[in-house]
């Protein structure tokens, strides 16, 4: 197969990468330090927890929508996903099914446009899709700011169905809003912290000799993902992802044999500890909120006269 050239030099990408249920689940208690009393250790939230919380957060926005005199059918549970991969492509068996996930992304954004709720938004006139929408998502993005480990500054309305769904089941909708946003955006504090520790840049350096012996030469994965619309452009879509699936293989089986995979998780690990430590007081805060939300779904989901 020919091959455009691959673009060189980029530097390896970070994902940001939307909280889950696994950073949830670092927050089991601890002994306080010296000047301070243990913490009360905080149960984790399950996989099944957290769509159940999601599910009751649909319905009361489905509710609160139809007092708008709009209908809102509160979508099924969600498909996972698309698994990310932060440094680089670590698992071989996934790599030879999904190859970097642009199919499934591609399926993933296909059903949510073909979503009953997005249909019927389309089938409105225009100044009804305008009101559903601020409705939904509020008219401006105001009542609701934070601002985010790296800087930035976030807002969002707080009198909207999705805020107001999000106070039933929450209660401190500005606690919820700060917590959740906070916690969600801290995985780019310590990414590049991790790229430029000298023990990646080592393993890294290995991995791309190994991918050059493999007929692949990009300098890291991230020059992979630069390259690969370039190298996909005009390319039938079975033939684009044939292509992807080569790449991805690759990348997973030299990351393994060459230990950036280990590498990566090990200094993954490390400096994320440190950043989730000094964030603590918000994904406590985060988890406290889940488990009390859960003790009121029963209550919020009973079906309404």
């Amino acid at each position: 197969m020919n091959r455009r050239p691959a673009v060189r030099g980029a530097r390896s990408s970070l994902v940001s990468v939307a909280l889950t249920a696994a950073t949830a689940a670092l927050l089991s208690g601890g002994c306080g330090g010296p000047s301070g009393p243990a913490r009360e250790p905080i149960r984790e939230i399950t996989a099944g927890e957290q769509a159940l919380l999601a599910r009751t957060e649909a319905l009361l926005v489905s509710r609160c929508m139809q007092q708008h005199g709009f209908r809102y059918d509160a979508p099924p549970a969600a498909e996972p996903a698309v698994r990310e991969f932060r440094y680089v492509v670590d698992d071989v068996a996934w790599a030879r099914e999904h190859g970097y996930g642009t199919r499934d992304r591609r399926r993933l954004a296909e059903a949510a446009d073909a979503s009953p709720v997005q249909q019927y938004f389309k089938s409105l006139p225009p100044e009804r899709q305008q009101a559903a929408r601020a409705a939904l998502h509020g008219e401006r993005p105001t009542g609701l700011s934070v601002t985010l480990p790296g800087g930035a500054r976030l807002t969002s309305s707080d009198s909207s169905c999705t805020a107001e769904a999000q106070r039933l089941l929450y209660r401190d909708l500005p606690r919820w809003f700060e917590a959740r946003t906070v916690v969600a955006n801290l995985a780019p504090l310590y990414g590049s912290q991790v790229e430029q520790d000298s023990r990646f840049t080592a393993a890294a350096a290995q991995w791309a000799a190994c991918m050059a012996d493999a007929g692949h030469p990009y300098p890291t994965p991230g020059a992979i993902q630069n390259a690969l619309p370039e190298l996909t452009a005009g390319l039938a879509p079975s033939q684009a992802d044939a292509l992807e699936v080569e790449l991805a293989t690759a990348e997973a089986e030299c990351a393994t044999r060459t230990g950036l995979a280990a590498t990566a998780r090990e200094l993954d690990g490390f400096y994320g500890n440190q950043v989730r430590e000094r964030y603590r007081a918000e994904l406590d805060s985060r988890l406290r909120l889940q488990l009390e939300a859960l003790s009121r779904v029963d209550s919020l989901t009973e079906p309404t006269s």
